[in-house]
């Protein structure tokens, strides 16, 4: 999907046919990344009344959340919260900004994949920069 505009006709099936392979590779971390960044191009799309908030037609945070416990529950809300840190930032939304910074200053650590990793610290250190201005 890397390189495809948000509004090319490839970028929805693309998505849904990597959350078809997580579910039947039995991978429901891999599908819930999937649908978040699925809701994320939508936000982007539509431009919903709340657009920091990933709720809608292809995921809602805080039900699948509520689903998890343990290092489920952690690393969800580690991605989550990077989404929505993402979007707070093209949104200018300082709220939640300032929310998703707090949630996040307990995962400066890197994590198994370097890029996931790189994204989440480009994101949080572009947030600090420009907070700061």
């Amino acid at each position: 999907c890397a390189g495809l505009p948000l509004n090319s006709p490839l970028l929805k099936p693309k998505l849904l046919l990597y959350e078809e392979a997580a579910i039947r590779l039995q991978r429901p971390t891999f599908q819930l990344s999937f649908s978040s960044v699925r809701q994320l191009v939508l936000n982007l799309q539509k431009s919903p009344a709340n657009p920091t908030e990933l709720k809608g037609d292809a995921f809602d945070e805080e039900s699948v959340l509520g689903t998890l416990e343990g290092n489920s529950l952690r690393t969800s809300r580690r991605d989550t919260s990077t989404l929505r840190l993402f979007l707070a930032l093209i949104f200018w939304d300082e709220e939640c900004m300032i929310n998703m910074l707090e949630i996040l200053s307990d995962f400066a650590e890197p994590d198994v994949s370097t890029s996931r990793t790189h994204f989440r610290l480009f994101v949080i250190g572009l947030a600090g920069f420009e907070m700061g201005r």
